[in-house]
């Protein structure tokens, strides 16, 4: 939900964006739309180009195609996020393909725009990323003050009056007082408190990875600081930033611990809600699959949802997503399920049962939601909507969002009603197919395991060795050696066979700096059409001094369909 005192769109008209597209004309067309909504849009034609861009003007959203020329968008983007992991990125593409957005999820993209770009969705996707960012910068102000009194926190007096929500723990770990704040906060009297183990406060769904940073600061007599999430007696969930402070005697024992406060729920609950329809949001849901033990994953996409905006407006389309929700947040409180219900990106809608073991049918609860969205009708003014729906779901937590997209891509394609993953067949065993390889290329790269393997090619006539051909080989830990056919398709894909390519250059110049034979390196028209590893090549060649032994030959598998570039290398 949006915070009443925050003016967005004023903060949309102060935005930078920066727009990194290749295509001049789209470009251009952006000029006018988005110079009337924001306050500077800077412009670069590649990756490079917007890299050099966003050190120099600092922007405050970035808007990047994927394929361009010299550096491409995702590229550009994962050296950005290095500099700044919160800087929102839009990504355009006329690509739906699953492995540049798996690396787009990977590196942690905001919003995606499908080519042809409609100037509406873009601006919706900055407004979106304006929120984000508002709110972003009001939790980093709010720790940013939190520091500032954790500096000041060195005695208890002081402590006591950090924070009005005030409780204190023997070293034993049970409760030994509480003030009133902290009993309207919580809902306890201080008799069903005073006594109890300190862990009745902890929610069910605290991250261990938060318990054991509690403990290991507890153990170690320091200062805990973080934001945790509590139970009411009610049984509700509080979230808090909590500061837990030892306090030590002169011989340096725990005498107790005292805790402070701040309630942040109604902050946390921005982050994870969608503030159209007030429902938990895609950041919600990851984090609910996150801490399930056996998930049912279901994504619900409303059909030709564009032509409903088109024809009926979109307060039309606005109402009836928020009707949608909730439509199937009523049904789903009817089930036994404990199912819950989450608004997505656009048209699409997520239903998660946290433990499949209480869904003795999942096939048939899935198609039963289904079934009832369809037959609902939605009323708008003095029109009826009747909605069409495609739904896809898996019961794997892993890449739980991916596969159930990935099974709703394939309901839409094959125009079935429902379809899970575990049922693709193929398409599931080429996922993890890609899936193993890119981890074992990436393990490969890091662990230095890409090597040259050098073949001669012998005169037939002198029956000497003319020259070698540089080969690339893979060596799995335990010494297997694996030949390129296994995994360059997925390198391709996955956009690591640049680094595979570094590789087999670096090291076969060098090996060949002291030798006197010729060597051969293969090289695909689309790495000669790449600077950086073009100028990384010419490095290694003078480097070793073996650029007039060096023979670069074009794979003839590829197509080459940018002949300037391509003569521009030879």
């Amino acid at each position: 939900m949006d915070d009443p005192n925050i003016d967005y769109a004023a903060a949309l008209k102060s935005l930078s964006v920066l727009y990194v597209e290749d295509d001049h004309d789209i470009l251009e067309s952006m000029q006018r739309p988005l110079g009337r909504r924001i306050q500077t849009l800077h412009t670069a034609t590649n990756g490079e180009e917007g890299l050099e861009a966003y050190h120099r003007e600092k922007p405050d959203v970035i808007v990047t195609d994927i394929r361009m020329p010299v550096m491409d968008g995702l590229r550009m983007a994962r050296k950005i996020r290095e500099v700044d992991p919160a800087i929102p990125i839009i990504i355009t593409s006329a690509f739906d393909e699953t492995d540049y957005f798996v690396e787009a999820i990977d590196i942690g993209v905001s919003r995606y725009v499908l080519k042809p770009i409609d100037i509406g969705k873009l601006i919706s996707a900055l407004e979106h990323c304006v929120r984000e960012r508002v709110l972003e910068r009001a939790v980093y102000q709010k720790n940013a003050e939190l520091k500032t009194h954790l500096k000041i926190l060195t005695e208890y007096k002081n402590a006591v009056d950090l924070s009005a929500i005030v409780s204190k723990a023997g070293a034993d770990g049970r409760i030994s007082e509480v003030n009133d704040e902290f009993c309207r906060m919580l809902g306890y009297s201080r008799e069903e408190v005073v006594g109890q183990p300190y862990e009745m406060l902890h929610h069910p769904e605290m991250s261990r990875k938060t318990l054991e940073e509690i403990s290991a600061a507890i153990a170690d007599r320091q200062v805990y600081h973080g934001i945790v999430k509590n139970r009411k007696k009610s049984g509700e969930a509080i979230y808090a930033n909590l500061t837990i402070v030892p306090i030590l005697d002169e011989n340096s024992e725990v005498v107790e611990f005292v805790d402070f406060r701040q309630d942040i729920t109604q902050l946390i609950e921005q982050i994870f809600t969608d503030p159209l329809t007030g429902f938990p949001n895609r950041a919600a849901l990851l984090r609910d699959v996150e801490s399930s033990p056996a998930p049912l994953l279901a994504l619900i996409n409303i059909d030709s949802f564009k032509e409903i905006n088109d024809f009926y407006g979109n307060e039309a389309g606005d109402f009836l997503l928020k009707k949608v929700v909730k439509v199937l947040d009523a049904y789903l409180r009817t089930q036994p399920h404990n199912a819950r219900v989450y608004k997505l990106s656009s048209d699409e809608f997520g239903i998660l049962i946290q433990d499949v073991s209480t869904c003795a049918t999942p096939r048939e609860f899935v198609q039963t939601v289904h079934a009832y969205l369809e037959s609902h009708t939605f009323r708008f003014g003095e029109y009826e909507i009747f909605l069409s729906v495609s739904s896809g779901y898996t019961l794997s937590k892993d890449d739980a969002l991916i596969r159930s997209d990935m099974a709703l891509k394939a309901a839409k394609k094959s125009r079935k009603d429902v379809v899970c993953f575990e049922d693709l067949g193929d398409i599931k065993k080429d996922y993890e197919h890609n899936i193993t390889w890119t981890r074992k290329i990436k393990e490969a790269v890091e662990e230095d395991r890409i090597v040259p393997w050098f073949q001669p090619i012998v005169d037939t006539k002198s029956l000497q060795v003319v020259k070698y051909e540089c080969l690339m080989r893979m060596i799995e830990p335990d010494g297997t050696v694996i030949a390129p056919g296994m995994f360059l398709e997925v390198a391709y894909k996955t956009r690591l066979y640049y680094k595979l390519a570094k590789a087999m250059i670096a090291k076969s110049c060098a090996y060949f700096k002291d030798r006197p034979w010729p060597f051969t390196l293969n090289m695909t028209a689309s790495e000669v059409m790449n600077r950086e590893l073009v100028a990384y090549l010419k490095e290694c060649l003078v480097e070793n001094g073996v650029a007039d032994r060096a023979v670069i030959e074009l794979l003839e598998s590829e197509g080459i369909e940018r002949y300037p570039e391509v003569e521009e290398f030879i």
